[in-house]
């Protein structure tokens, strides 16, 4: 009688334990191999900003049980960082990035950048979505773009901080990389 009632005190902790999961808070670091096209006249100030438009500062949930107390948050401020990895590919190009005397505006907004987890039987399935948008103008006219990335993976085991922080740096790269060698702002650069 004992060992029956130890056994389902057991069995209980570890049917709750599997249920809990814990929260996790991770650093998102943008980056991009691409390369802005290099400044066709000396002196080319670019007034640029960066600005998080999500909804919710929160990247997802980790599923379980207790999905309120499973989230998966940034640690980082993402745009500020964004804006660093922004200027310095402008700067590298031979652009100066300054809000005075600007021969051009560069407005981006991170719109999405969400972690959605569904739990299956044996495996789960982990969506990644990335969603920047760009507004580019100058005295002559304006040119919006947009660049969505998503991604899914399939785990069977539950996804570490850096497996999960490692999937949403490579989505929102991707949206990065598709904006710094979009043919259309080189174009409206050079323009």
């Amino acid at each position: 009688m004992k060992l029956t009632r130890i056994l389902s005190a057991l069995g209980a902790t570890l049917f709750l334990a599997a249920c809990a999961v814990s929260p996790q808070e991770v650093a998102i670091e943008p980056s991009s191999g691409e390369e802005f096209p290099s400044a066709d006249r000396s002196g080319m100030v670019v007034n640029l900003s960066v600005n998080d438009r999500r909804s919710s500062t929160d990247l997802g949930t980790l599923g379980g049980t207790y999905d309120e107390s499973a989230k998966l948050t940034a640690s980082n401020d993402i745009a500020a960082d964004l804006r660093a990895l922004l200027t310095t590919k402008l700067e590298n190009a031979g652009y100066t990035v300054s809000s005075s005397n600007a021969d051009f505006t560069m407005r981006v907004n991170l719109n999405t950048l969400r972690y959605e987890r569904e739990t299956g039987t044996v495996s789960s399935e982990v969506r990644v979505v990335s969603e920047l948008d760009l507004r580019l103008e100058d005295a002559r006219g304006y040119l919006e773009r947009s660049y969505r990335s998503a991604q899914n993976q399939t785990r069977v085991t539950r996804p570490t901080a850096d497996n999960n922080r490692e999937f949403l740096e490579e989505v929102l790269n991707s949206s990065v990389d598709r904006l710094i060698r979009d043919e259309r702002v080189h174009t409206f650069l050079r323009r």
